[in-house]
């Protein structure tokens, strides 16, 4: 997203400062059908909003419950810590937790900023966009 933004609005400009946080169950839901809206329900769905409110201090990781664990077999080589979490009203949950900070490729250089309406020029191996006003 950096190597094509050319806004210089507040948000974009704080892009290459998001983090994830991913969360991966497997398990049984309900849907339901609420109006024009489908919603999942049941417990692996409260489990995992639980999950979310976790002693976890990183801000940038990937949570796998031993569910998922044993049904994926992990993340390749990646190291993942194996830990317990306590889900309010369900009770303790084995989990293992993948942190890639380490992983983090230099993001590209931001584009000059173009002035609206201005066609932005062909480089190589780039499409080239023009904007009418």
């Amino acid at each position: 997203m950096i190597a094509c933004d050319t806004c210089r609005c507040e948000g974009c400009n704080h892009i290459a400062e998001l983090r994830i946080k991913a969360f991966l169950h497997v398990g049984e839901v309900a849907i339901k059908k609420i109006r024009q809206f489908e919603e999942l329900a049941g417990e692996n769905v409260i489990l995992i909003h639980r999950l979310l409110k976790n002693t976890i201090p990183a801000k940038e990781y990937i949570l796998l419950t031993e569910q998922f664990y044993a049904l994926s077999g992990g993340l390749g080589d990646s190291p993942l810590e194996t830990r317990t979490e306590e889900a309010e009203g369900l009770g303790p949950v084995a989990v293992r937790v993948y942190y890639p900070a380490g992983d983090a490729t230099p993001l590209p250089p931001r584009p000059a900023s173009a002035r609206p309406g201005a066609a932005l020029a062909r480089q190589p191996g780039t499409v080239g966009l023009s904007q009418s006003v």
